[in-house]
């Protein structure tokens, strides 16, 4: 789209100058227009190709058009979801027990804030609760360093421990 218009922006910068310091240009082709475009006689013997030729270029318009909305507009929203956000479906996501779609939305806010110590902590409880006990209290360990006296972290220990049951092998 941003092309689209800067390409306009050129066409208007052009037809300025022209209309400006170019008036014979007008004048060429214009006769071209009328000779060639919109002849009467070539007109009512190629209509059928010209108007075909403009349904044609009218489908490919719309088709590319509605194509770059729904992708680009679709894209563009998934990128400005906020870590905020994503850190609280994650933590939904923990306590509807879908431990996976936790983890990986747990990952994208670390992608983008590696030093974030909630994430760590929810992709440190989905780990644990994955099975995965080893790598879950590293992350853990990580994020007590980051921010030791978290609240979230008092209860997500509480709801692994509910969920898992006393982990003897687990202390934070």
């Amino acid at each position: 789209m941003g092309n689209l218009l800067l390409a306009a922006g050129f066409f208007f910068i052009g037809l300025g100058f022209i209309l400006l310091y170019k008036p014979h240009w007008i004048l060429y082709i214009n006769k071209i227009v009328r000779d060639k475009l919109f002849n009467d006689g070539d007109m009512l013997l190629e209509r059928k190709k010209k108007g075909f030729l403009f349904l044609l270029l009218a489908i490919i318009s719309f088709s590319v058009g509605y194509d770059y909305q729904t992708n680009h507009l679709r894209n563009r929203s998934a990128r400005f979801i906020s870590e905020d956000r994503l850190l609280y479906t994650s933590l939904l996501c923990l306590y509807d027990k879908q431990y996976e779609k936790s983890k990986s939305l747990s990952e994208k806010v670390l992608r983008e804030d590696p030093q974030n110590a909630e994430a760590l902590y929810q992709m440190g409880a989905a780990q644990i609760l994955l099975g995965e006990t080893g790598k879950g209290v590293a992350l853990w360990q990580k994020a007590a360093q980051l921010a030791p006296h978290s609240a979230e972290a008092v209860q997500l220990k509480k709801f692994i421990q509910t969920e898992k049951g006393a982990l003897a092998s687990w202390t934070p």
